[in-house]
């Protein structure tokens, strides 16, 4: 084996290391820590997608909060398969491989216990498929938004499902609210994960 090749297997093996290393078991996960989802374009993440990307660079369309119990870490959130529910990081890496992670700067611990404390409280709800506000279920951003709330992380902004680039009411949205019966929560109070991965308090640490 000749020098120069040999030299690039030493380069290219202490590259893969590199990328090893940037993992998520490296990440130093901490409780609190936000884990943003990014999806494909069907059904409705797509449509979620279609109405919250105001800048064209986010499509984010779900999230988690981190909590670290021990030597285990897991992911509560709000989907419409479960609703409110807590579940290993590993379970919910293969069901959301698309992740980005977020800390909330100058957070204390007391805070994020707080935050966990009060998504544990909902665990067991079903999801809010309404997103209207005052429902006693809970949609994944909204699940963030309460378990904050006491902190004021988190601002709620009136609600659009109208397409981002004209005035007209998405399809889907129109579709979607007429199979549920109620009136589109158009204008009314919410949040969603583009909007909230905006906030100038979080910082991005990684992909899980």
């Amino acid at each position: 084996m000749n020098r120069p090749h040999l030299f690039h297997i030493v380069i290219n093996l202490c590259f893969a290391l590199f990328l090893i290393g940037c993992s998520s078991h490296n990440l130093n996960l901490k409780s609190g820590d936000i884990v943003f989802v990014s999806s494909d374009t069907s059904g409705l993440a797509g449509a979620i997608k279609d109405v919250t990307n105001e800048s064209g660079q986010l499509d984010f369309v779900h999230m988690a909060l981190v909590e670290m119990d021990g030597q285990d870490t897991f992911m509560i959130h709000a989907d419409t398969d479960r609703g409110v529910s807590r579940e290993p990081i590993s379970d919910f890496k293969k069901r959301y491989p698309f992740t980005m992670v977020y800390r909330i700067s100058q957070l204390s611990d007391v805070q994020a216990s707080n935050a966990i404390r009060v998504a544990k409280s909902h665990l067991g709800k079903d999801y809010n498929f309404t997103y209207y506000n005052m429902d006693s279920n809970l949609y994944c951003s909204q699940l963030v938004y309460r378990a904050y709330q006491s902190d004021s992380i988190f601002e709620l902004n009136p609600m659009t499902f109208k397409n981002s680039q004209s005035d007209s009411f998405n399809a889907f949205w129109v579709s979607y609210y007429d199979s549920l019966d109620v009136d589109i929560p158009e204008g009314m109070l919410g949040c969603n994960p583009n909007h909230m991965a905006t906030n100038a308090r979080l910082r991005s640490i990684g992909p899980l």
